[in-house]
């Protein structure tokens, strides 16, 4: 049974006061250091890290089709040389073959004028023969020649099309680009009273800074203005003066150096 206790066995005596040692630690303190993170650096190199992979995998690719292309073009076109050159041989074996036999008829006709028009006749057919083979072998040859021209014209198509997938990349990691851009087409014009400049969204903050520091036009960037423009791809603008307007977008300037190369393939 539990002893119970009674009021008057309680002694009450005065509370004693201890005097504890001042901590000066702060709670921080105790806590691991943990550096910053700056997210938007690591989102940038995150985009840097996937633009240069998917401009590798995209030469890669191209690499291996064109390679393709290539061994599937020659194949094809020894294919055709081969063909004619048959074709010829054939033809040449049949001329001798029947001149063979007209001078085996004319001999057994014993006549000299059979003879002699047999070998007029077996002339006549080996000269049709050569004329046939010789033209066979340069059509084939001409067809061999619009093969590899085509190979060629597909080869070009697609440099471009690697050319534009890996320029898009590097406008993505290198937002400047648009800077140099437009700063070089204003200092081309410099005689402009206006200036309209537009951009992607994307590239509207980048440039906004520049005009903000004065930096995009030596001329100064009081009478240059600066919109958005959802229609105009990143990397690319379109700038309007009271001189003109230039279209520097990306895809007019690929579609320019596009038609450039293909009349060079073409001529």
């Amino acid at each position: 049974m539990s002893k119970i206790i009674k009021p008057h066995e309680i002694i009450l005596e005065e509370p004693i006061y201890l005097e504890l040692p001042e901590i000066d630690i702060k709670v921080e303190e105790l806590l691991p250091e943990i550096e910053p993170v700056d997210a938007e650096a690591e989102a940038k190199a995150e985009v840097e890290v996937y633009a240069r992979d998917e401009a590798e995998r995209i030469v890669k690719e191209t690499e291996e089709m064109v390679v393709e292309i290539l061994e599937k073009a020659g194949i094809e076109a020894r294919n055709v040389i081969g063909e004619a050159e048959e074709e010829a041989r054939e033809i040449r074996l049949a001329a001798e073959k029947d001149a063979a036999l007209l001078r085996k008829q004319a001999e057994e006709e014993g006549y000299k004028s059979g003879w002699n028009r047999a070998m007029e006749e077996a002339q006549q057919r080996l000269e049709q023969a050569r004329q046939q083979s010789e033209e066979l072998i340069e059509q084939a040859r001409k067809e061999r020649l619009s093969i590899l021209g085509s190979c060629e014209r597909i080869i070009v198509r697609m440099a471009l099309d690697i050319a534009e997938k890996i320029v898009e990349q590097e406008l993505i990691t290198n937002p400047d680009i648009i800077t140099e851009l437009v700063h070089n087409i204003i200092d081309s014009m410099n005689t402009a009273e206006t200036y309209k400049v537009l951009v992607n969204p994307e590239d509207y903050v980048n440039l906004a800074a520049e005009i903000a520091k004065k930096k995009l036009s030596s001329t100064g960037n009081d009478n240059i203005q600066l919109a958005a423009d959802n229609s105009i791809s990143r990397g690319g603008c379109v700038v309007e003066t009271d001189l003109g307007v230039v279209d520097a977008r990306l895809e007019t300037r690929i579609a320019s150096l596009r038609e450039a190369l293909m009349d060079v393939v073409e001529s």
